[in-house]
């Protein structure tokens, strides 16, 4: 995933961190600048290949970040189906202020607007159209992956790849609190998401593929950019 930001960055300032304990990283340039982690670096750098960091690294990593102020139970970061030996299995979207390179979506550290559709998401008041109930914040990938979910804006097509759980569907959540669960409508995106080394930037082949892609677009960024 290029250099992308670890799963999302938050504006929010970590309450009651002792300074002695480590912290997440804070990026001093870019979209993020100032704006720590979610959770710190977890993700070995061999993890396309199944390796994996250690877990008192992953749990440390989970502790430091800007979340876990607000959300103290480490096991809640990972599904109990999710690959074996790993902490985290969730991931923020790329709208919700995890995006580094996407066309379109920002200006130098703000989301770009389009009508009243924020696509790079920073704070909850910028949620307006559509409303917080669409607009997706995590997702179940069921493993480890070093950054947000990213998915394209000006094209129809996949970035990382369709990521397939739970009866060839997956689990999302939505920023007014709710959570769902998503079947694949096409047979093409569920064999993509389950090859051994699932395809980057994957072009739909079917009319239920593009809806599969179109769907994570539209809850990822609120909207289509083409």
């Amino acid at each position: 995933m290029q250099m992308k930001t670890t799963k999302g960055s938050s504006t929010a300032k970590p309450i009651g961190t002792p300074a002695a304990r480590p912290a997440a990283p804070v990026p001093t340039s870019g979209p993020h600048k100032g704006e720590q982690y979610w959770v710190g670096n977890d993700c070995a750098s061999g993890f396309a290949r199944g390796e994996q960091r250690p877990l008192h690294i992953q749990k440390q990593a989970i502790r430091v970040g800007a979340l876990f102020p607000y959300c103290a139970a480490e096991k809640v970061y990972r599904c109990p189906t999710g690959v074996r030996g790993e902490m985290r299995t969730y991931s923020t979207g790329y709208g919700m202020n995890g995006c580094f390179d996407a066309t379109g979506t920002y200006v130098g550290n703000k989301g770009v607007r389009v009508g009243r559709t924020v696509l790079m998401v920073k704070r909850r008041s910028e949620i307006t159209v559509p409303a917080p109930a669409y607009r997706l914040v995590f997702l179940d990938e069921g493993r480890i992956s070093p950054d947000s979910y990213a998915i394209h804006y000006t094209t129809a097509r996949w970035w990382d790849p369709p990521f397939v759980r739970h009866g060839d569907g997956t689990n999302v959540s939505f920023a007014d609190g709710h959570s769902a669960y998503w079947k694949y409508r096409a047979k093409e995106t569920i064999e993509a998401g389950k090859r051994p080394n699932p395809p980057y930037n994957y072009t739909p082949t079917t009319d239920e593929g593009l809806a599969d892609l179109q769907k994570m677009q539209q809850a990822i960024w609120g909207r289509l950019g083409y």
